[in-house]
């Protein structure tokens, strides 16, 4: 968490100051927010599992926060990705048959039309969390 927070400030300064290939570090940016987001609702978690009533209940204050702030992330991460890509598929694509190497493990990117793909896992954790 205290190296997220160094680059963070770092990349801040460094947007702030670009003249040029500022893209670049806006991904760097919101890709290092989003990636520290299951950490902190893991920390959050570990807050809120205690004996003392008090404790856990401002623990699970800040699991909501945690949640909450992995959507804003998420949201953000999107935006930046939209300026040059595109985030979902058009209304008339067909989808192509996709082989897996493992046979038992699903391929992601095949499931969903959009890139929430890629959150996958975390929606079915963040369910159970809720």
């Amino acid at each position: 968490m205290a190296r997220h927070d160094r680059l963070a400030v770092q990349l801040a300064d460094l947007i702030g100051k670009a003249r040029r290939n500022r893209y670049c570090l806006e991904i760097f940016s919101a890709t290092n927010d989003f990636q520290v987001m299951p950490a902190r609702l893991l920390l959050a978690l570990r807050a809120s599992d205690v004996a003392d009533n008090g404790q856990q209940q401002a623990g699970m204050k800040d699991v909501r926060m945690a949640l909450d702030d992995f959507d804003g992330a998420w949201k953000n991460l999107k935006a930046v990705y939209s300026k040059t890509r595109f985030l979902a598929n058009p209304p008339n694509y067909v989808k192509g048959k996709y082989t897996n190497v493992w046979p038992d493990i699903p391929y992601l990117a095949a499931q969903r039309n959009d890139l929430s793909w890629l959150i996958m896992p975390e929606e079915r954790y963040h369910r159970r969390v809720r």
